[in-house]
C-alpha cells in the first residue's frame, strides 16, 4: 500500500535531496556564516533550496513563490514530508511589498531563482528593507569558472544598492 508521502515523492521531478540543492545550500551556509535565525527565499520555484537550508541548519525559512500553482505544489510536497509549518512556510506574491513584512527581520536572504543565472533579484530596495542590519544576502551559487561573473553581478547589485540608499536619503 502506497502512502501519500510515497506518491508525492514519486511525482516530484527531482529526488527529495537533489545534489545541486544540497551543494547550493551548503555553499550558502558557509558563505553567509548563518546557521540560525530567519531566512527569506525570494522568488522560489519549488522551495527545494529552502528545504535543503532547513535540513542543513537551524534556519526557519519564508519561501515566496511568484507563481500561485508552484506555491501550492510546494506546500503539498513539504506537508507530505513533514516539513511545512514549523520550519518552512510558503507564500505567494509577485512583489515583496505585497507581503507587508516587518522591516529588517531576515538574517539571510536567498533566491532559488538565481541558482541558475547568478543574477540578484530585481528589487534591491525591497531586499534591503527585509534584511537585518547584520544579515547576509547570497544570490547564486556558481561554479569556480563562473566566479568572475558572480563577483560582477554582486558588485553591480551592491553598487545599485548604494545608489538606492543615496537616492532614498537624499544624499
Amino acid at each position: 500500500v502506497q502512502t501519500a508521502r510515497d506518491k508525492v515523492a514519486e511525482s516530484d521531478a527531482f529526488a527529495p535531496h537533489d545534489r545541486s540543492y544540497q551543494e547550493a545550500a551548503a555553499s550558502i551556509l558557509q558563505r553567509s556564516e548563518r546557521r540560525k535565525g530567519l531566512c527569506l527565499d525570494w522568488n522560489a520555484a519549488s522551495c527545494r533550496l529552502a528545504e535543503e537550508l532547513v535540513r542543513q541548519s537551524e534556519l526557519r525559512v519564508l519561501c515566496v513563490c511568484r507563481d500561485r500553482d508552484a506555491a501550492e505544489a510546494a506546500r503539498r510536497r513539504l506537508r507530505a514530508r513533514g516539513l511545512y509549518g514549523a520550519r518552512i512556510v510558503v507564500r505567494h506574491a509577485n512583489e515583496i511589498e505585497q507581503l507587508h513584512l516587518t522591516p529588517h527581520w531576515a538574517n539571510l536572504v536567498v533566491s532559488e531563482a538565481t541558482l541558475a543565472d547568478g543574477q540578484p533579484p530585481a528589487s534591491v530596495a525591497a531586499i534591503r528593507r527585509v534584511m537585518a542590519p547584520t544579515g547576509a544576502a547570497i544570490f547564486g551559487v556558481l561554479a569556480d569558472a563562473d566566479h568572475r561573473k558572480a563577483a560582477t553581478s554582486l558588485r553591480e547589485w551592491n553598487e545599485h544598492q548604494a545608489e538606492t540608499d543615496e537616492s532614498a536619503t537624499g544624499t
